[in-house]
């Protein structure tokens, strides 16, 4: 994301830039390979959105709504939407040190398909209090939306401004920048196919790509507009600033929210009126499958979920929590009568939401014949021969996404029977790099680790921190419930340049 620090700001791995360097700080970017603007009138839709810590920008829509990105007033790590009372919006200035315009934000509406996992949707409605901004239509205007109709392609001048950085950088830059002090617009950012090759997966329906060499969105211009000609001095509004990798670097242009995608292009056309961010909704009860005897698997079915981003899972014995965080049980000989239930916590934006499976009894397994059956001397009850779980499971990396400075692994488990079911997965990266060392290049490495997240049966989404360039080596590791840990790492490399 492309978000800032008032004075300096950090690449994250979302896009901001935070105004203070106490400020909770996500990635956003500004406008590299621009001019200073004469006057608003260079872009009278241009606005400036100030959430708390943090720089923004945004598009007028009307005299009493402005689009700016989602990620600017949505924290995801909380789940916390930004209070209207804490954002400041201004229009019709160059300096982002003017007053201007600046009506109060009595509203903040998310687009309620914003997806900050895949950068999709990434839209938000601020509405102000009327009569909002006085619209000249030369200094303070508010811009149209491009829909499927609007017709653009690899050669037409898109215009981009904004108060964000203005210094090149290459994806593994760390070092922080300066936003700047008076708008800044450039003309003739072209789309790109890039983006399918760099960040892939890329949705071409729900994201634009654009920007090439020393002509980018940098830190600072999340929110910001990507505004496509329609004949004359008229512009449409094509894209939203998001994110990307670096900023103005060869080969790694930025990403836009696709205005004329059919759902955002509804969302901003309604100004987010009907529009609202809903709790996870349960739909279809959680299941538990599998045979319920001692040392076979029950298995978690999550059941059916709307507005949920992911789960956790939770099984219990007699109400009393005995695993978390698999969707398999491997059921131990100590459970032999208990009923047992899986509890599936659903995460959506901003609430939670659980629901429960219907309990199953453990019982005791139907002998088969005289191998399976054990009777001791002096007794009559037969015991069922079960066998420990001694096998470690195995890290399987079923779905990768790279972007110049960030990944993320999507990693499930193979587990030989019998299993106790999976606890969780670990891993780390250790990065390649060139140095150079006096009149050479060296080779340095770094390991960090990984951050873990469960997002579905079985399933585990391991993101990194902020990446160099050069060639990483993830290392996964999976360990199950009676303390089995994968010996030899599952490894998957991958190079970004």
């Amino acid at each position: 994301m492309r978000r800032a620090l008032a004075a300096f700001f950090a690449l994250l791995a979302t896009t901001g830039l935070a105004v203070s360097t106490t400020a909770s700080a996500k990635p956003i970017q500004h406008v590299v390979g621009g001019t200073t603007a004469a006057s608003s009138a260079d872009a009278p839709w241009q606005a400036l959105v100030l959430p708390p810590g943090h720089l923004c920008g945004g598009s007028i829509l009307d005299a009493t709504h402005v689009v700016t990105a989602a990620h600017c007033v949505y924290d995801e790590d909380t789940g916390v939407i930004t209070s209207p009372s804490a954002l400041t919006v201004r229009a019709g200035i160059t300096s982002r040190f003017s007053a201007g315009q600046h009506p109060a934000v009595v509203g903040v509406t998310l687009n309620p398909a914003y997806n900050p996992y895949e950068a999709t949707g990434d839209a938000a409605i601020l509405t102000l209090q009327a009569p909002g901004f006085t619209l000249n239509g030369t200094t303070v205007a508010a811009i149209p939306l491009a829909d499927a109709s609007t017709v653009f392609d690899a050669t037409t001048n898109l215009r981009l401004s904004g108060w964000g950085s203005t210094a090149q950088r290459s994806p593994n830059d760390t070092t922080m920048g300066t936003a700047a002090n008076d708008l800044q617009v450039a003309n003739g950012l072209h789309t790109s196919t890039t983006c399918a090759t760099v960040y892939a997966p890329f949705d071409a329906d729900q994201l634009l790509c654009a920007g090439q060499e020393n002509k980018d969105a940098c830190q600072g211009d999340s929110g910001g507009p990507l505004a496509v000609p329609t004949g004359g001095a008229t512009f449409a509004l094509a894209g939203i600033v998001s994110g990307g990798a670096g900023c103005a670097w060869p080969g790694y242009p930025g990403y836009y929210a696709r205005v004329a995608n059919t759902q955002l292009h509804a969302f901003l056309a309604q100004r987010g009126v009907g529009y609202a961010v809903s709790d996870p909704v349960n739909t279809s009860a959680p299941e538990l499958t599998g045979t319920p005897t001692p040392g076979n698997r029950l298995f978690c079915e999550l059941g059916g979920w709307s507005n949920a981003l992911n789960y956790d899972v939770e099984f219990r014995a007699n109400g009393t929590p005995i695993a978390y965080g698999s969707t398999t049980l491997t059921i131990p000989a100590a459970l032999l009568g208990a009923s047992v239930t899986c509890v599936v916590t659903a995460y959506g934006l901003s609430g939670t939401a659980e629901a429960t499976s219907a309990p199953v009894t453990i019982a005791a397994a139907t002998p088969s014949g005289p191998t399976v059956v054990v009777v001791p001397p002096r007794t009559t009850t037969p015991t069922i021969a079960t066998t420990a779980d001694t096998v470690a499971p195995r890290a399987k990396v079923i779905k990768s996404k790279c972007s110049r400075t960030v990944c993320r692994l999507d990693v499930t488990a193979i587990e030989p029977l019998p299993s106790s079911g999976l606890k969780t997965i670990t891993g780390r990266v250790t990065t390649t790099y060139k140095v150079r060392c006096g009149k050479r290049r060296c080779a340095k490495t770094k390991t960090q680790k990984l951050k873990t997240q469960m997002i579905g049966p079985a399933v585990y989404r391991l993101t990194t921190p902020a990446l160099r360039l050069g060639k990483h080596v993830f290392s996964l590791v999976a360990t199950d419930l009676a303390g089995n840990r994968q010996v030899k790492a599952t490894t998957f490399t991958k190079t970004t340049r």
